[in-house]
């Protein structure tokens, strides 16, 4: 289990903030797509396969995504249920349940390997670490430090 401790940490370094590009709903979010093709080829370089397995808990009565990472001979596995009263506008249960899935994935996946998904603001980094430029000159604040920065460009030590 070590093994894959270590991987995972070391993948936390490397795996960059992810932007949440995708909307629906009312929310924003990182779609399936733009989320593997950033974390895949860290994995690769880290080691860490992964499977997602659909089993159903008699007892619950509801369907059960099992998420598995491995490394080497290390295994680690994270559930969640699949709530089944669930409707959603214009969606049969078949289609509800697709969402429910992928919705579940991507949720499995970024918890499990501390991935940040965040949208566009003032705690946002850059790759580099560099924070973003403060293109509208507005106020903006830091969550990290409660901070209210004012100006075009924000300061790291400002942020965190």
């Amino acid at each position: 289990m070590n093994t894959l401790i270590k991987a995972i940490s070391d993948f936390q370094k490397d795996c960059p903030v992810i932007k949440k590009e995708d909307s629906g709903y009312n929310y924003s979010y990182t779609g399936m797509e733009s989320l593997f093709s950033t974390i895949k080829p860290l994995m690769e370089k880290h080691g860490i396969t992964h499977s997602f397995v659909m089993d159903f808990d008699n007892i619950a009565k509801c369907n059960i995504l099992e998420l598995q990472l491995f490394h080497g001979e290390c295994m680690a596995a994270s559930r969640l249920g699949i709530t089944n009263n669930v409707s959603l506008a214009k969606m049969n249960t078949f289609q509800v349940l697709g969402s429910g899935i992928t919705y579940l994935k991507r949720y499995l996946i970024v918890s499990a390997l501390g991935i940040i998904c965040t949208d566009k603001d003032a705690d946002e980094c850059l790759p580099d670490n560099t924070p973003p430029a403060n293109t509208d000159g507005k106020d903006v604040r830091s969550a990290h430090t409660g901070k209210t920065v004012t100006g075009k460009q924000i300061d790291e030590n400002d942020l965190f």
